[in-house]
């Protein structure tokens, strides 16, 4: 039969052994020590010249005295002489003045920060490709205080090799993508998002080097009469803006001459009309903006009264408007006196929105 335990070197107690309580009080003690483990120091080379019962050291890398033969050893004051307890690889052990983990690596003893895992799961499983996940219902990321060598703030990094591999943050729903924010494919810092997980749309762009914003599914559009349009007299009419030059998110409905908002919120929206002579030089020309064929919008109403100057005088007309998704808004031109055109290429319509 062994006279002792395979790894911790713990001693048996033997067939027919006289004063087995000494044999089983020494494993005690060693237990002691090695459950919950944990050192003043390890810092020291040379024992302390007035140890107290139970006073534990690692011992240094280059030990003197009743150390001399212990490097690395843990060891242990017990009844007026040191005991040493050689480490195991994987052995981990408190320190008091360090007030850190350290682990035996089978050589030295390093802290448990600088040790390299190759995945690590907190309350869930890892894979090969997320070899960090945690499972809880709240994360915090807190700065060292300056009193424990930090300086009071904190910076989460996120590091990629290349300005075209990505660096991001996705928001998933069940596991799938609805989110994306962070660096992607370029320098440009961006926010996409996406319906489906699969096809993302992107929502908001900023210029690494020059910090400039750009939002481009913002709705916003400029439409335009590509021909001469006759206008009635004393009759308001729908101006036919029949040629969108650009169109984000298709807001414009150059079929029917409007514009349909894609979404709820405030909206700028203008027109620039250009007259042009028919027949007489006393027409005077009108234009306003019409919500949902009917709703004249406040303020938009007004009129060139002074004399007309064909392919010259202009009326501008701009407002702030708040809409709802799917409502439409239409330019409505009318001329006082006689009748007149608009000229083409000229007379625009346009908007986007702010909020």
């Amino acid at each position: 039969m062994s006279e002792q335990s395979l790894l911790l070197k713990l001693p048996f107690i033997q067939p027919s052994q006289a004063q087995k309580h000494l044999t089983h009080n020494e494993a005690i003690n060693a237990l002691d020590y090695l459950v919950q483990m944990s050192a003043f120091s390890r810092q020291l080379n040379t024992p302390p010249l007035d140890p107290n019962e139970g006073d534990r050291y690692i011992v240094g890398p280059n030990p003197t005295g009743p150390w001399q033969s212990a490097t690395q050893a843990f060891a242990i004051y017990q009844d007026t002489a040191w005991r040493f307890l050689h480490p195991l690889t994987g052995w981990q052990c408190y320190l008091h003045d360090e007030k850190q983990i350290v682990l035996f690596d089978g050589a030295t003893w390093i802290p448990t920060t600088s040790t390299s895992i190759d995945q690590l799961g907190i309350g869930t499983s890892t894979d090969e490709t997320q070899r960090f996940a945690a499972q809880t219902d709240s994360a915090l990321w807190t700065a060292l205080p300056e009193a424990d060598g930090g300086n009071g703030g904190i910076m989460q990094v996120m590091n990629k090799l290349a300005p075209n591999n990505d660096a991001g943050i996705a928001f998933q729903t069940n596991y799938e993508t609805h989110a994306l924010f962070g660096s992607f494919g370029s320098e440009y810092t961006t926010l996409k998002t996406s319906r489906d997980g699969v096809n993302f749309v992107e929502a908001l762009s900023v210029d690494n080097e020059t910090g400039r914003v750009s939002h481009p599914q913002t709705p916003r559009f400029r439409a335009c009469v590509n021909y001469r349009q006759e206008i009635n007299e004393q009759n308001w009419q729908k101006i036919g803006f029949n040629d969108a030059e650009y169109n984000d998110q298709l807001c414009f409905d150059p079929v029917n001459n409007v514009f349909v908002a894609p979404e709820s919120g405030t909206y700028v929206l203008g027109i620039h009309a250009i007259y042009e002579k028919a027949n007489s030089n006393s027409a005077r020309l009108q234009c306003r903006l019409t919500r949902n064929s009917s709703d004249v919008i406040q303020g938009t109403t007004r009129e060139v009264s002074s004399g007309h100057l064909t392919t010259k005088t202009g009326l501008d007309i701009s407002t702030l408007v708040s809409l709802s998704k799917g409502d439409t808004v239409e330019a409505q031109a009318n001329y006082r006196n006689a009748i007149g055109y608009l000229m083409a290429h000229e007379t625009v319509f346009w908007g986007y929105k702010v909020a």
